[in-house]
């Protein structure tokens, strides 16, 4: 059952339930802070959760405990709130404890995974940016995906070519001279499957080897990369234009090494899967 609230209105009024719709038409006056909005939603009673999380989302807006950081890196504490009601237009909310709450609509923001999984970059009209950190990835990619699902009602997408390479190299460096024509740009997504490449590194988020680097620069600057998965010298690359790229959500790696003992990382298979446009894909590099 969900916790009733009275109305600010005069003495003796009815009652009214303490939906999110409500807290939001609050906060929208003033009359409530962010941080008690977000009370009001999420402090709810463990044992009826999963009902008030139902709830939450049938009402249309959702709130969490956040740090903002700056260009300096430097993160302050606040909250954030996504209000989906039709009435408001779209609007995302955020503010810091004892100032005003900022806040933008919807249709001037999109949104950018970080390599960080608990992290959200968040870009105003293409050319202000920031960087929001969540308590858990689970809170992290529920924003993304409120966001690229409210974007993607009003943004017709036609066909998406998707172009898969696969290539045993041997230990060698490419040939930047020959990559491009290896690949063919045309598509605006591309998954590189690598075997035996040279220089491999064990850190897929920080990876920056000479190959993963000629592969996206044979590509262009208008490819950003959605995820690399390495393992030993198995690689796992998948880029996609700046069209379709704020539309990826849900990125996820993994890896199984099948090598000397069972374990060793000279074989075995890379994965990344993730959601475009509300549609699973997973790609999968092995070599056994």
């Amino acid at each position: 059952m969900i916790e009733t609230a009275k109305s600010p209105a005069t003495p003796g009024a009815a009652e009214e339930p303490a939906s999110n719709s409500f807290v939001f038409r609050q906060l929208h006056a003033r009359r409530v802070s962010l941080k008690t909005a977000h009370e009001s939603v999420r402090g709810q009673p463990r044992d009826i959760y999963d009902s008030a999380q139902t709830h939450r989302h049938k009402a249309g807006a959702h709130t969490y405990q956040v740090r903002k950081f700056n260009r300096f890196g430097f993160g302050s504490p606040g909250f954030l709130a996504v209000d989906l009601s039709v009435s408001s237009g779209g609007q995302l909310f955020f503010e810091r404890e004892g100032r005003d709450a900022l806040h933008f609509r919807l249709a001037d923001l999109s949104t950018e995974l970080c390599a960080r999984p608990d992290r959200l970059r968040f870009i105003i009209r293409a050319y202000k940016a920031f960087i929001v950190a969540f308590k858990s990835q689970e809170e992290r990619n529920e924003v993304h995906m409120l966001l690229l699902r409210r974007a993607s009602r009003t943004q017709k997408i036609n066909v998406i070519q998707i172009k898969v390479a696969t290539w045993n190299m041997g230990s060698a460096l490419p040939d930047p001279s020959t990559l491009r024509h290896w690949l063919q740009p045309g598509a605006q997504l591309y998954a590189i499957g690598l075997q035996e490449g040279a220089r491999a590194t064990s850190d897929g988020d920080k990876a920056s080897t000479e190959v993963l680097n000629a592969m996206q620069q044979a590509l262009g600057p208008t490819f950003l990369r959605v995820a690399v998965c390495c393992m030993g010298q198995i690689y796992l690359l998948v880029l996609a234009d700046n069209e379709i790229h704020p539309l990826i959500a849900g990125v996820e790696t993994a890896a199984v090494p099948t090598g000397v003992a069972g374990v060793g990382k000279n074989k075995g298979a890379v994965a990344v899967s993730f959601t475009l446009h509300q549609k699973t894909l997973c790609f999968v590099n092995s070599h056994l």
